[in-house]
């Protein structure tokens, strides 16, 4: 009678180690082989992104589109309610003043 119960226990074991493996490997093989590397998968995002461009910002500010190049994701934007004719351009005020807007539209904003 002692000799049955192992024998079930052991079988269990197996049946079990087996099982395990089965579900871990089949897990990784359908869940995480996708190798997208980091360019395309910020292809992807840039490529979501705009089907909902374009976008008001601020009152100033329009996002136009998105793009990808070398790995990096580039912002275009319009300002809208400035003639660059008649324009005083201080691009660092300006560059500031863009990078904060975005960076508290990322933190902000849940379709971002």
């Amino acid at each position: 009678m002692q000799k049955k119960s192992n024998k079930i226990t052991v079988t269990q074991i197996i049946i079990f180690a087996i099982s395990f493996g089965i579900a871990y490997f089949a897990t990784d093989y359908f869940f995480f082989n996708k190798k997208e590397t980091p360019n395309a998968m910020l292809i992807n995002v840039s490529k979501e992104m705009n089907e909902t461009m374009p976008k008001m910002i601020d009152a100033e500010t329009r996002l136009d589109s998105t793009s990808v190049d070398n790995s990096t994701l580039n912002y275009h934007y319009t300002l809208i309610n400035i003639d660059k004719e008649t324009a005083d351009w201080n691009f660092d005020d300006i560059k500031s003043n863009m990078t904060t807007k975005a960076q508290e539209n990322l933190d902000h904003n849940p379709s971002m």
